[in-house]
């Protein structure tokens, strides 16, 4: 997983809420994670409540009375399967917080909405063609200081698909970036050939000058 940067330069927006990652094959939008110290207290409070919970079933076959007593091994062995069940249970969930990611696939040509653990798990979400994206807009929020959506027009379907939340500067730069990435391959190079065709072509001063 490439590292992710900031996208711009805090603007009078405020705080910057989206990342981008530079890949070999494109790059990976993130908006920025606003609640990772209440997670990180969360975690810890589940690994201490967990290891509590196993060692304490496990504990009590190691104390001294009535361990093989036939009344009580049955209630024994369910409170340990208990205790070790909800223990592995609390274990199991530290780190499960999955975020949503775009990539952009300039390789491919294609967009992957994926959902991605702190244990670096991805799950496909939603495969999204270039072909098949007629648009890019953003859609701003109710106020100025609210920021707004980066959002994509789909050919075969009225629902938008929502990129991306963030202040207007940022949303701007990465509207900007990605109408020239969704933009056919073919069409980019036909653009850039007609740019320095115009740009060797002598001008009119030149032509006049060279026939005095």
């Amino acid at each position: 997983m490439n590292a992710m940067s900031d996208l711009g330069e805090p603007g009078s927006e405020g705080t910057l809420a989206l990342m981008v990652g530079e890949t070999h094959w494109g790059y990976i939008i993130r908006e920025r994670d606003t609640g990772g110290d209440r997670r990180l207290v969360r975690d810890a409070l589940l690994v201490f409540v967990g290891a509590i919970l196993v060692a304490v079933g496990l504990g009590q076959w190691l104390m001294p009375g009535a361990l093989f007593n036939a009344d009580l091994i049955a209630i024994k062995l369910a409170i340990t399967a208990a205790m070790l069940g909800v223990g592995i249970g609390c274990f199991h969930a530290v780190g499960r917080d999955a975020m949503v990611e775009v990539q952009v696939d300039t390789v491919r040509r294609e967009l992957r909405v994926t959902e991605r653990d702190r244990r670096g798990a991805e799950r496909l979400i939603q495969r999204v063609p270039m072909r098949e994206i007629d648009s890019a807009y953003v859609k701003r929020g109710s106020r100025p200081s609210a920021g707004g959506h980066l959002l994509l027009r789909l050919a075969e379907t009225d629902a938008p698909l929502h990129l991306a939340t963030g202040s207007e500067r940022e949303l701007r730069l990465l509207h900007d970036r990605l109408r020239r990435d969704l933009r056919p391959a073919r069409e980019r190079v036909e653009r850039r050939l007609l740019r320095e065709a115009a740009l060797a072509m002598p001008t009119r001063q030149d032509d006049r000058a060279a026939s005095a």
